[in-house]
């Protein structure tokens, strides 16, 4: 069965920066090459991506790097304890 442009859609970013399987990849490129609003879609995404790689890195700053893995950890620790019981109102 061919792909939706739904199915495109999720995967096309991946497409792009090559993490798909071969199969994956050419059932891609046979959609994009006959449906006009993915190959659009693909194309503008592609730019994007490459204008964004173009860009210049800015170190991220001591204290929101910090402030980063601490939410990282809380998060990381809630999905390790199983939630606590909700209370009936």
């Amino acid at each position: 069965m061919a792909p939706s442009c739904m199915d495109i859609l999720r995967r096309l970013s991946d497409y792009l920066d090559g993490d798909l399987p071969p199969r994956a990849c050419e059932e891609i490129r046979a959609h994009v090459a006959t449906c006009t609003d993915c190959a659009a879609l693909c194309n503008t995404l592609r730019i994007t991506r490459d204008l964004c790689r173009k860009l210049p890195s800015e170190p991220v700053p001591p204290e929101i790097r910090r402030a980063l893995r601490d939410v990282v950890r809380a998060h990381q620790g809630q999905r390790r304890r199983p939630a606590p019981p909700r209370r009936r109102a």
